[in-house]
């Protein structure tokens, strides 16, 4: 098997991801996922386990996006590291502007990925949004906004 490099990997994910975001297109983006799927935040740990979810947060994220003035979001894989043949950690700094104008200071994800059926998949991400509650609120599936806030539990790893 060809081991391709870990950052590449990761940054593929982060241009799907991304023009999935961008474009509204949801299949672009929710399949770069794998199920079950868990983030954090400082405020609240999720775990995704259905489209329906996933979904929610998405539509969620981009309204807020809208909401704010994002039109621009520039993310760059910073780290990316093989823990395992088929599990890699990877961070990445996420950059909202508006127009030129930076609308947020930059916050790092450190995310998993996996290779599962021979792709390779987002299966947990941690975001460090503290400076935006707003953000961090539209991360949690609708219906678990707010129950896992009062449950959360700090995470000292992916």
């Amino acid at each position: 098997m060809t081991t391709r490099p870990a950052i590449e990997i990761a940054e593929e994910l982060l241009d799907r991801t991304g023009r999935g975001l961008d474009s509204g297109d949801f299949d672009l983006f929710a399949d770069a996922f794998a199920l079950p799927y868990r983030h954090d935040t400082f405020d609240a740990t999720v775990e995704i386990t259905d489209l329906a979810d996933i979904r929610s947060v998405y539509d969620q994220v981009r309204r807020h996006f809208r909401q704010i003035g994002v039109t621009r979001i520039i993310r760059f894989c910073v780290a990316a590291d093989y823990q395992t043949p088929d599990k890699i950690l990877s961070t990445h700094e996420s950059h909202m502007f508006s127009g030129s104008h930076r609308i947020r200071p930059p916050y790092p994800v450190l995310s998993t990925l996996e290779r599962r059926d021979g792709a390779w998949k987002i299966t947990a991400s941690n975001y460090a949004i503290g400076e935006d509650p707003a953000h961090a609120a539209a991360m949690l599936p609708k219906e678990k906004q707010q129950t896992s806030a009062s449950h959360a539990a700090p995470r000292a790893e992916m």
